[in-house]
C-alpha cells in the first residue's frame, strides 16, 4: 500500500513540475500596435534565465515621416499596475513610472503615454499584431 502512495505521489509531482505555467513574458511575446493611429509598435524583449525585459518602441514617425525622438529600447520592470521605464539613450539615471495594465483578453494592454504620442491621450492602448 505504501508503494502505491509513493508511486502516486511521484507521478503527481512529476506532472506538476512538467506543467509550465504561462508567464507574463509569454503573454507579451510578439509585436503590438498602438490602436488609434496604428503607426507605433512595441516589441517586448526578454532574456533567458533572467527577469530583465526590454521594451522596443518602433515605427515612431513624426508628421515629416522621420523617426520621432524617444524611439528605441527601454529597460522595464512591471509592478502591479505600473511599469518602470528607463530609456536606453537617456543620460538620466532616474526611473519613470507609468500606468500599465495587461488586459485579461491577453490581446491588448494599456500603458501611460511615455513617449509623447501625438494624440495627447495620457493612456494608450496597444493591440497584439497577428
Amino acid at each position: 500500500m505504501l508503494k502505491i502512495f509513493l508511486i502516486t505521489g511521484l507521478v503527481i509531482s512529476i506532472s506538476l513540475i512538467a506543467c509550465k505555467k504561462e508567464s507574463a513574458s509569454d503573454n507579451m511575446k510578439g509585436n503590438w500596435v498602438e490602436r488609434s493611429q496604428r503607426l507605433d509598435t512595441i516589441e517586448f524583449v526578454s532574456f533567458p534565465d533572467t527577469k530583465e525585459r526590454l521594451l522596443n518602441l518602433k515605427s515612431v514617425k513624426g508628421t515629416n515621416g522621420l523617426p520621432k525622438y524617444a524611439g528605441g529600447y527601454y529597460s522595464m520592470k512591471i509592478e502591479q499596475d505600473s511599469v518602470i521605464l528607463q530609456w536606453s539613450v537617456s543620460s538620466s539615471i532616474s526611473n519613470k513610472y507609468y500606468y500599465f495594465k495587461f488586459n485579461n483578453d491577453k490581446a491588448s494592454f494599456l500603458i501611460g503615454n511615455f513617449y509623447k504620442h501625438d494624440i495627447g491621450d495620457s493612456i494608450l492602448r496597444f493591440e497584439k499584431l497577428k
